[in-house]
């Protein structure tokens, strides 16, 4: 049993070994297509692995919980200083938003889906399949706002591909790093942008200068993971700024089964990582006081060893 179960997880037929999610999500979500939100014609068919390379994936995440793993925190300020300098470096030879991929995501050949493991031919499955997933909820509800944040933007593929789209809208990326912030001037300069990059440290927003305007709102995309339990701040952040609208795509803790195999070597892995753990629970007990409303929960996918793509959009009451 799930440890929380009010959210809604997108499952397939155990049966069936092949995922067109272009037409499989599209059903889920009730549409008749979502082509509109694909940003490439790039191929976002799952094959689910056989029982064999099931059990020896497993098995591999089994010992990566066993080996050493450093927890995130503030102490990961240089390595992610370093690797978006890297992925600067390589936008700045190329030009193309594809140079911006974190190289963690670049490498990732299977995928946690619907309980299972699955392997795409498409070598940017992750990014391309998140991004259409980013880009209808965007369009549901965010895009009404006239500003947008992206806390935590990191090497920024995403804003920037949301500003492509979006130019009515005021775009903001935030975030700690000062590569970060190059990238957005390299990006405003190619593409005849307008992003505004701000630093930012989620783990002291209080003591930040960045003033929200109205008409604004914000999300995540797996940058409050890297808080941990601290994650208080921001969810106080979030509420005293009265957003439009919150979405937060995210780890979650709380929507695995611990007592099941497969979404315990996640459940544990978050927990090694020291990643985002209480936050759901948080924000189910504010629905619960009637501060805040919770207008999507859903469950979708992730790597060989957790599933980052978990969508939370929420609002204040």
């Amino acid at each position: 049993m799930s440890q929380l179960t009010s959210y809604k997880h997108f499952k397939i037929d155990p049966q069936q070994q092949t995922i067109n999610l272009e037409i499989d999500f599209s059903k889920f979500l009730g549409l008749q297509n979502m082509t509109k939100f694909i940003l490439k014609p790039r191929s976002l068919v799952l094959k689910r692995v056989d029982k064999e390379k099931y059990q020896s994936l497993l098995n591999h995440a089994r010992k990566k919980l066993a080996s050493e793993i450093k927890p995130s925190g503030r102490e990961y300020y240089k390595k992610w200083e370093d690797g978006w300098g890297e992925n600067l470096s390589e936008f700045c030879s190329t030009g193309k938003i594809e140079s911006l991929y974190p190289y963690y995501i670049n490498n990732n050949k299977y995928f946690r889906f619907s309980n299972s493991y699955f392997t795409s031919e498409n070598i940017f499955f992750e990014v391309d399949f998140a991004k259409t997933v980013i880009n209808y909820f965007f369009d549901k509800y965010l895009a009404k706002s006239s500003n947008i944040l992206d806390v935590g933007s990191g090497s920024n593929h995403y804003v920037i591909d949301l500003s492509l789209q979006y130019q009515n809208n005021n775009f903001f990326a935030l975030d700690w790093s000062r590569n970060s912030y190059k990238i957005i001037e390299e990006a405003n300069k190619r593409f005849s942008i307008n992003i505004k990059p701000f630093h930012f440290d989620m783990f002291k927003p209080f003591e930040q200068n960045f003033k929200i305007r109205n008409s604004s709102s914000v999300y995540t995309i797996g940058s409050l993971e890297q808080l941990g339990s601290s994650y208080k701040n921001m969810l106080s952040w979030f509420l005293k700024n009265n957003f439009d609208w919150i979405m937060n795509i995210e780890p979650i803790y709380e929507f695995y089964d611990i007592n099941d195999p497969f979404d315990s070597v996640a459940a544990e892995y978050i927990k090694k990582r020291n990643w985002l753990k209480g936050y759901y629970s948080s924000l189910l007990n504010l629905e619960k006081a009637g501060d805040i409303e919770i207008l999507e929960r859903l469950r979708l996918f992730g790597s060989l060893y957790h599933e980052t793509y978990n969508f939370i959009i929420w609002r204040k009451v």
